[in-house]
């Protein structure tokens, strides 16, 4: 009867194996019950009424409403709930943000060489981009297509972007500071400046909205995320001296200066993602 051949070194070899694959495991479910407890305390130390994971994204927790300064969150445009910018909060996307008013000359100005490529970012799906129009100028055309905008964040998201798109077009060939500069006596552009209503109701109509819809806007309507970030988010986030003004570019949570975009059509892709 043969004897059974007996090999130590082998023995020894499938243990070794087997405790690191243990201890693999075991640094495994650390490493995840670590990112979870981190998770669960990012989302912990943000206020009520906000949107979980954004401060740990950008620095800022984001309001839950719009009426309390809540942007307009866009990826691949379209236009994000509050559980996919959480999701894109805890995946890390980069996120661009973008301070306007839509009669601000000095924001028209930029968006000659910077608009294609926010929308190119918007489109392209690399990035979050939050759109925060705001009022820094005294022209009804603001607050009124903010609450349009905001109107149609709320009842049909699904348009959200091609009016945007819209509206962007017009202000860009409207309020730029040559149009202000030629138009001190043009009648008819004070008039539209100052009673948009015509205008909107053809620009909402390019975008499938019904204007005659949208509740009439508030005069006040955005102003409260251009104060938000005078008065708290600049200060605590950006050290700022309690004034702010449009245009004004953040990238992943970092004010942004874009003296340099007009020489580079990829300006924004490189400072957001990378």
């Amino acid at each position: 009867m043969a004897k059974k051949n007996s090999n130590p070194t082998h023995s020894s070899t499938t243990r070794t194996v087997l405790i690191i694959v243990l201890v693999a495991l075991v640094l495994g479910l650390v490493l995840v019950g670590a990112k979870i407890a981190m998770d669960k305390q990012q989302l912990a130390t943000q206020p009520d009424a906000t949107i979980a994971g954004t401060k740990a994204l950008t620095g800022y927790s984001e309001p839950a409403t719009y009426e309390t300064g809540k942007g307009l969150w866009l990826k691949g445009g379209k236009l994000l709930n509050d559980e996919q910018i959480t999701a894109e909060a805890k995946a890390g996307t980069p996120v661009f943000e973008y301070y306007f008013d839509y009669t601000c000359n000095v924001c028209n100005d930029y968006d000659q060489f910077l608009g294609t490529q926010m929308n190119d970012l918007v489109e392209g799906g690399k990035a979050v981009v939050v759109m925060r129009p705001t009022l820094t100028h005294d022209l009804p055309m603001a607050h009124m297509a903010n609450n349009l905008l905001f109107w149609t964040a709320q009842n049909h998201p699904d348009k959200l972007w091609k009016l945007q798109k819209i509206l962007a077009d017009y202000t860009l060939n409207t309020y730029k500071s040559s149009d202000y500069e030629a138009n001190r006596n043009n009648e008819k552009w004070q008039s539209e400046a100052k009673d948009p209503a015509p205008v909107l109701t053809r620009l909402a109509k390019e975008a499938g909205i019904d204007y005659s819809q949208v509740p009439e806007a508030s005069t006040d309507s955005g102003r409260v995320s251009i104060n938000i970030l005078a008065q708290t988010r600049g200060p605590q986030q950006f050290g700022t001296n309690g004034s702010a003004g449009t245009p004004t570019y953040i990238a992943n949570g970092k004010l942004l200066d874009v003296s340099g975009a007009r020489k580079d059509k990829n300006f924004l892709e490189q400072a957001v993602v990378g």
